[in-house]
């Protein structure tokens, strides 16, 4: 019974009438009900499907159950969700028998970082159910420690060449589900390739799963054996569907003596992947260490023959040359000692004293007439595993008094290192104040001032090829200077 007043006329002095509506209804039980376990929001009317916290991209399901409590066939359908598949109905929609069930499969697959709710209606010619769909698209995350890795990178030092090093750092799964991570090198250990053609860095671990709140350590390992000084690369801590990339850059030195330059531009080395040349090397000092054994044998060219002691009158008699390939047999005492020919491609003669290394170390700074600026190498100390560590120094020339006036200056001139050392050495340049006739800039072109300077690095395990004399290099310092800008006048 449901009260309905009629309010009259404004300025009418009639009462309110009153109608009473009788209102009959029939409440039937609904054809279709669901039978999972939902919760149920009285305001709106509606179940609630979470699928809780999903990683961007990956995509997961679940199941919904209905039952036909009817007493006739019940087809199923739905409305149509959003187009961009976000939420969506895995299996198609099916008619129910009487007493029946039916397993309907929802899937979700967030595309970014944030909250979704879609309604889903599931209809039949008598029933209608609401389904709130709700999920969160979360992104994977994988921590590096410490924080200033990506930005700082990783030094993995002066090593000597064939030997290792190795820095660690941290990964930590920040995420409420298990990650997977790889290691991948971007440049595959840099233009630099082993003679093993073997990166010059790889990790351990170079994989694995980390569980929420799971840390891992990885080992960097930096281990150089091509005749180059400098190596660097790009590790990607690569995670899926992550959205910030995660790279460390990678650098190091290797090093074929104990004491070493580091910071100018070594002369480019010439492959020699088979070893041709260091092979060939090798058999030529054998050779000659083989001769000079064998009873000293003249020099390539001369003609070779061999004074047996004890021979009548002194004479001598020809040593006999053997055939490429023919066995050497010791003769008994008094027996001249034949002479091995060279291999195929190998001359026998010393190798030629090999020339001053060139290391050019160019300044960063661009100067006009006036400036000045400084740039720093190093020069250091190996500690090997293989030969231990030992002290050694270098010596640079005396700076002639034509550079000092044209305003170069190094200090120190002199450095000495203990085992395992690394000292700084600064050069420094003053551009004169004004442009004179022998400068490009005079004549308002740039162009590049130079100074050559010797050096001698001594000492330090292993110790240069000739311990005495030291490794003599060449240091060329270049700068850019600029002409002054034009007058505006």
């Amino acid at each position: 019974n449901v009260p309905c007043f009629i309010r009259p006329p404004v300025g009418s002095t009639d009462q309110p009438q009153a109608l009473h509506l009788n209102i009959v209804a029939c409440a039937v039980q609904p054809e279709l009900v669901l039978r999972s376990d939902l919760p149920w929001v009285e305001d709106k009317r509606c179940y609630v499907l979470d699928f809780g916290p999903v990683p961007v991209g990956q995509r997961v399901t679940r199941s919904l159950e209905f039952l036909n409590q009817g007493n006739e066939p019940a087809p199923l359908s739905s409305e149509p969700l959003d187009t961009r598949e976000l939420f969506a109905v895995v299996n198609a929609w099916r008619t129910v028998k009487p007493g029946g069930t039916f397993k309907s499969l929802l899937a979700f697959q967030p595309s970014q970082r944030t909250d979704y709710l879609q309604m889903l209606t599931i209809q039949t010619p008598r029933t209608r159910i609401r389904v709130a769909l709700k999920g969160q698209g979360i992104a994977p995350e994988l921590r590096l420690e410490p924080p200033s890795l990506m930005q700082a990178g990783l030094d993995l030092g002066d090593v000597y060449k064939g030997e290792s090093s190795e820095a660690k750092f941290s990964v930590t799964n920040v995420c409420p589900f298990p990650l997977s991570f790889a290691m991948r090198m971007l440049h595959g250990g840099g233009h630099d390739k082993n003679l093993l053609n073997r990166p010059a860095f790889y990790c351990r671990p170079s994989e694995g799963t980390l569980a929420q709140g799971e840390s891992c350590e990885v080992v960097v390992v930096f281990t150089p054996s091509a005749q180059r000084p400098y190596y660097k690369d790009v590790l990607q801590v690569y995670v899926p569907n992550q959205q910030e990339q995660l790279l460390v850059p990678l650098r190091g030195r290797g090093w074929e003596e104990g004491c070493f330059i580091a910071g100018p531009t070594y002369p480019a080395h010439t492959d020699d992947p088979f070893l041709e040349r260091e092979l060939a090397a090798a058999a030529t000092a054998a050779l000659l260490v083989q001769q000079q054994a064998a009873g000293g044998a003249a020099p390539a060219g001369a003609p070779a023959a061999s004074v047996p002691p004890g021979s009548p009158g002194g004479v001598s008699k020809p040593a006999p040359v053997l055939a490429p390939g023919t066995p050497l047999e010791i003769g008994a005492p008094g027996t001249p000692s034949p002479i091995i020919p060279p291999p195929l491609g190998v001359l026998p003669m010393a190798p030629a004293p090999p020339a001053d290394r060139v290391l050019t170390l160019n300044f960063k700074s661009v100067l006009y007439l006036g400036e000045g600026t400084a740039e720093t190498f190093e020069v250091g100390s190996l500690k090997s595993t293989a030969f231990g560590g030992a002290a050694g120094e270098m010596i640079l020339d005396e700076l002639p008094a034509v550079a000092r006036e044209a305003g170069w200056l190094i200090d120190p001139q002199r450095v000495a290192l203990t085992a395992g050392d690394k000292k700084p050495v600064t050069v420094k340049y003053t551009a004169p104040r004004e442009a004179h006739a022998g400068m490009a800039a005079l004549f308002g072109h740039p162009e590049y001032v130079e100074l050559r300077v010797g050096a001698v690095l001594k000492g330090c395990a292993p110790p240069p090829p000739n311990p005495a004399e030291g490794r003599k290099v060449t240091l060329v310092f270049r700068v850019q200077l600029q002409p002054p800008p034009p007058n505006p006048a």
